[in-house]
């Protein structure tokens, strides 16, 4: 027998090799997993908790009859609602999750002498709103409660 025939089939080097090959890529990806997590959890909270993105002022525009206060009442309600009480997620009271439609619909609905209301996201921290009155041609009260026609 010739000598490479009887090492042919043994090769710890190359073993060794392949194992360590598999390790370092094993390695790199657990370390890039790892931060991707990081900067997902960074992301998340950057987005939630940081306040980054809070709204701290709403603007009115076209208030006639309706007092700024009544309305902002209303509005204020919205935006504090605790999606996720668990976890403290008051989701509208941040510009990007903000929910205009439902402010919207709210306003409309207690407010029967609003005509249209617009809503504007101006980022990062502010909303503005748009508010349309109808004209009052007559008023009719009946048991305390008055409409206007």
């Amino acid at each position: 027998m010739s000598a490479s025939g009887i090492y042919s089939s043994y090769n710890p080097y190359g073993r060794n090799l392949a194992r360590e090959k598999r390790r370092r890529f094993f390695i790199r990806i657990l370390v890039t997993v790892f931060c991707l997590v990081i900067l997902m959890g960074a992301g998340i909270y950057t987005i939630f908790y940081s306040g980054w993105f809070d709204i701290t002022s709403i603007s009115f525009n076209g208030l006639k009859s309706v007092t700024q206060d009544k309305i902002s009442l209303v509005t204020n309600s919205d935006i504090r609602k605790n999606i996720l009480p668990i976890l403290n997620i008051q989701l509208y009271k941040n510009t990007l999750f903000f929910n205009s439609k439902a402010v919207e619909t709210t306003i409309l609905n207690q407010f029967p002498v609003v005509k249209n209301v617009k809503i504007f996201k101006d980022f990062p921290h502010s909303i503005v709103m748009d508010i349309t009155e109808r004209t009052a041609l007559g008023t009719w009260c009946f048991n305390a409660s008055c409409q206007y026609f």
